[in-house]
């Protein structure tokens, strides 16, 4: 697609109505607020990502294949075509468009804050600029395109990296050393098949800065292409069922059984439920013959997830002890997964009561259960009545709770499975047996989960977590308010000598937190982060922190080409 036609319909009449004696225009992109994002700890810097992949797919190679290195008037026809067919025919003339082939290099100048930086919201991270003067119609033009190639980057980047905080800080506090490993690999990137449209190999690319672990094989793809990773360790993943493929085996074995007598050598147990035989055996298969060493990720509730963890685990729990390490740096490990039911719950399992003094007072909406005569029940609270400074509860019982769902995932395969003490005193399970769990994973109920693993004496590295498009895909870019806007401008007088004007917008409606940055603007580096100054002169750009990663050139354009291990460096270094 010719990226000229990547913008709002409302751009393509602006060309018509900059004055018209404007040389030149430049106009950054800023994350102007954050008030929709919440997150405990955040410091209200945002990650810069993505910049370098928009240069290279966008101003070099969908300029160069889809419109320079196209017939002209090819590119101009179809131009006409569609703006004829949206506004009218004739309304909007096509000579610039003409004017821009015949250049044959896009002259354009875009510079950034080094990818991996964090900024301060309110502090521009990018600026562009037309380089061959009468073009500074196209500086805007472009606004479309770079919003929407990077405000999804720059959000997934920024929420990632809050992830890695969270995770990095609860194994320093529970294991002690955070293993840059373990916690590289703690979140995994589950969010592809949620995600808008193909092309989201731009969009979770910040994911990879944070973390190794990923399923999102686009944005692999795209750090090799365009991030210089072809020889670097990009992200790791495991092989996983699903739940086609437990079904489909499951269900196999039980056709087998019930007709044969029979699966592969292994007979009837008419002990056993027929459909918890057939698992047992799937899963004995897959860690023993399959894939006998390695990681191998069991999707564990495809019937019933509970039967898994406290009766075929416990039968199998010598073949899997007995599975062989490898040199590989992860070790052999039957990791389970659980993708249904309350996250929190299904993890930590439930708060019981601790005390019968309590029973009726307010303490209790604190807890899930309560425990009488060695069972534990849901319950509700009831106002009896209120009178003043009085009040009355009514303690209900609901229904009654099976003891491994009060336990939690972890806790029953701790008692399994046994394993060590960190240096921290954390239990941390044996390393034959893991838990990734991947449903609705946010930054709300994360810390939630680390905790409540942390109050019932378990390490924070004992569970993987699936980051998926409930959260990669869930923000907008008014998350952090991103927006690019133009604030300096040169324009040419009848005699040929030039003069500049401080552009900028500042609405008195609102809450003015759509005021903009005035003339030229400069970003340099401070204490504190990264800091603004409007009105830079040329000299105090040329000085500042900003690095150009591309420039439109006659024959062969300036393309910046960092790669995925600076990047990787340059952000983990600040945690």
């Amino acid at each position: 697609m010719n990226p000229l036609l990547v913008t709002d319909n409302y751009k393509v009449g602006h060309p018509f109505m900059y004055p018209k004696n404007m040389q030149v225009l430049e106009s950054n992109m800023t994350a102007r607020s954050d008030t929709r994002f919440t997150s405990k700890g955040f410091d209200h810097k945002v990650v810069i990502a993505g910049v370098q992949g928009l240069v290279k797919e966008y101003f070099v190679k969908a300029f160069n294949e889809e419109f320079f290195n196209q017939p002209v008037e090819e590119v101009v026809e179809e131009y006409a075509d569609i703006m004829n067919g949206v506004f009218g025919p004739g309304v909007i003339t096509t000579l610039h468009i003409r004017k821009l082939h015949d250049l044959q290099y896009l002259p354009i100048q875009v510079q950034a804050l080094p990818e991996g930086s964090r900024v301060n919201i309110g502090v521009p991270f990018i600026r562009i600029k037309n380089t061959v003067k009468g073009f500074g119609w196209l500086t805007n033009y472009l606004e479309t395109l770079v919003s929407n190639a990077l405000w999804p980057s720059v959000t997934n980047a920024t929420i990632a990296f809050e992830f890695r905080k969270i995770l990095q800080a609860a194994a320093i506090e529970t294991v002690g050393e955070a293993n840059p490993f373990v916690v590289g690999y703690q979140a995994h990137d589950f969010s592809l098949r949620g995600l808008l449209g193909g092309k989201s190999g731009s969009t979770n690319i910040g994911h990879l800065y944070s973390f190794i672990g990923s399923d999102h094989v686009p944005s692999i793809y795209y750090a090799r292409k365009l991030y210089n990773a072809k020889n670097d360790y990009i992200a790791g993943s495991v092989p996983a069922t699903e739940h086609s493929v437990a079904s489909s085996n499951i269900l196999n074995i039980v056709y087998k059984l019930q007709t044969e007598g029979s699966f592969e050598g292994t007979v009837r147990d008419e002990s056993v439920d027929i459909k918890e035989q057939a698992e047992e055996i799937f899963i004995k298969k897959m860690i023993t013959e399959v894939f006998p060493t390695g990681i191998f990720s069991y999707v564990s509730d495809t019937f019933d997830y509970w039967t898994v963890l406290t009766k075929i685990l416990p039968r199998l729990k010598q073949v899997i002890l007995d599975r062989k390490d490898t040199d590989s740096p992860a070790p052999t490990r039957l990791v389970v997964r659980p993708d249904s039911g309350d996250v929190v719950e299904m993890i930590c399992g439930l708060r019981v009561a601790p005390d019968e003094s309590i029973l009726n007072s307010e303490e209790m909406r604190d807890y899930d259960v309560v425990k009488d005569c060695g069972k534990y029940y849901r319950y509700e609270l009831n106002d009896i009545y209120s009178f003043g400074e009085y009040c009355g509860l009514e303690l209900i019982y609901l229904e009654e709770v099976p003891e491994h769902t009060v336990r939690g995932s972890i806790e029953v395969l701790w008692d399994i499975f046994g394993g060590t003490c960190t240096e921290k005193g954390f239990k941390q399970l044996n390393s034959k047996i893991g838990l990734i769990y991947g449903d609705s994973i946010t930054l709300k109920n994360m810390p939630e989960i680390l905790q409540r693993l942390k109050d019932k004496g378990f390490a924070s590295t004992n569970v993987i977590f699936g980051i998926g498009s409930f959260t990669y895909q869930y923000n907008t870019r008014d998350t952090f308010g991103q927006a690019i806007k133009a604030t300096h401008a040169v324009f040419s007088n009848d005699d040929g000598t030039e003069y500049e004007v401080d552009l900028f917008k500042d609405p008195l409606t609102g809450d003015r937190e759509k005021k903009s940055a005035k003339g030229r603007v400069a970003v340099f580096e401070g204490p504190d982060g990264f800091v603004l100054k409007q009105g830079a002169t040329e000299e105090e750009q040329d000085a500042d922190a900003f690095v150009t990663y591309f420039v439109g050139l006659p024959g062969k354009n300036f393309v910046r080409d960092d790669s995925l291990a600076n990047v990787r460096k340059r952000l983990l270094s600040q945690l």
